[in-house]
């Protein structure tokens, strides 16, 4: 965080020390509120501002900040997703989700296809952007970007894609994609590949027991990789086939 370059919409660290084997740390305090739920499109607007904001700036990276990062890059981690290909050679149950049972052949060809859809990226993301990632801080007119702990190198319209996928059926986001200045111009399969793979593997996480120290992630899981099935099946036409 104290790498990031200054006037970014994201809360400043004052400081940070370790006590008794814990690691703590001090950020300013943000004036603002969650996001509507759900989405008002005054908050997402304010959101996908920010998205914009923050892919401008991490662009060109220095390189304390990307030595900091994690080192692995997304393109990288989604060598090992294979949620579908497992599914399809019977080594893990069909989810119960719409769609998936019918197209399993085409989710295993997308999936397969995110590690090079998302090659190539020099820029920095958030890689966890989502509605509970984000404050709306309405006296400064913007919303802040919260969690900065998986920040690694990939490419922007990912964040876009991610956050979006909270406004499935409350807003038109295949229009709000291509009007984005980090997805304007990504094809189609690309945002595909991407839903297909997020859809899978947070389908699958949702599955797992239960986190006692984080009871609803499950719950949070299991909806995110439905409504990332359901806009790739909305994109895809698969709801009349």
């Amino acid at each position: 965080m104290a790498l990031l370059p200054p006037g970014l919409p994201v809360p400043r660290i004052r400081w940070h020390t370790a006590v008794a084997g814990y690691a703590l740390a001090c950020f300013d305090v943000i004036d603002g509120r969650m996001p509507g739920q759900p989405w008002t499109q005054v908050d997402l607007a304010l959101a996908l501002d920010a998205c914009a904001v923050l892919a401008d700036a991490l662009a060109t990276p220095s390189a304390e900040l990307v030595e900091a990062s994690n080192d692995c890059s997304f393109s990288e981690q989604c060598v090992d997703l294979d949620t579908w290909r497992r599914v399809r050679d019977g080594r893990r149950p069909m989810p119960d989700a719409p769609h998936v049972a019918a197209h399993l052949s085409e989710l295993v060809e997308l999936e397969a296809a995110l590690p090079q859809a998302t090659a190539g990226a020099v820029g920095l993301m958030h890689a966890d952007l989502r509605p509970d990632n984000v404050l709306i801080a309405a006296s400064a007119g913007q919303a802040v970007v919260l969690d900065w702990n998986w920040i690694q190198r990939g490419p922007a319209w990912v964040d876009t894609v991610g956050l979006l996928v909270s406004a499935v059926g409350q807003h038109d986001c295949d229009a709000l994609v291509r009007a984005h200045p980090t997805s304007a111009g990504v094809p189609a399969d690309h945002i595909d590949a991407l839903l297909a793979g997020l859809g899978g593997v947070m389908l699958e996480n949702g599955d797992r027991p239960p986190v006692p120290t984080s009871p609803f992630l499950r719950a949070h899981q299991r909806r995110y990789g439905l409504l990332a099935i359901d806009w790739l099946a909305r994109r895809r036409g698969w709801a009349g086939r």
